[in-house]
């Protein structure tokens, strides 16, 4: 592969995130809310009024099962419960500044990963690596 075949993708950008919206985030937060509601109820049901006697390994195993995929749901719902972003903060200059032992700049290593790439491929990543600052 030529690597004029990369250039010209360079200068695409990606889009814009979408902008925040306070009634967005409201409806998110009150329809994540009565998930969490249902899911509840449902597994107070699940776990009072459905186990199988005739099967209760099998019973209890999918019963847990579901237990454990609504904690994962409520750790995502926590997970993503604000859309607030991270404040921006100009980037240290020294490694006391970021916190790190010594003094001086901070070092940076950049690995490429390839695997029987041609040089015109690798090409455009090992300029771009090197522009960074």
């Amino acid at each position: 592969m030529d690597a004029r075949y990369f250039k010209r993708f360079e200068h695409r950008m990606p889009a814009a995130p979408a902008t925040f919206s306070r009634r967005r985030q409201v409806v998110w937060q009150f329809l994540a809310s009565v998930t969490i509601g249902l899911g509840i109820w449902y597994l107070h049901w699940r776990w009072t009024a459905t186990l199988n006697p005739d099967a209760p390994v099998f019973s209890l195993l999918v019963v847990t099962a579901e237990t454990g995929m609504f904690i994962g749901t409520l750790l995502f719902f926590h997970d993503i419960w604000r859309q607030d972003d991270t404040p921006r903060r100009p980037p240290p200059r020294t490694r006391a500044d970021a916190g790190l032992d010594g003094d001086g700049p901070i070092l940076v290593d950049i690995f490429i990963t390839t695997y029987d790439e041609d040089a015109a491929i690798v090409e455009p990543s090992i300029i771009d690596a090197l522009a960074v600052r």
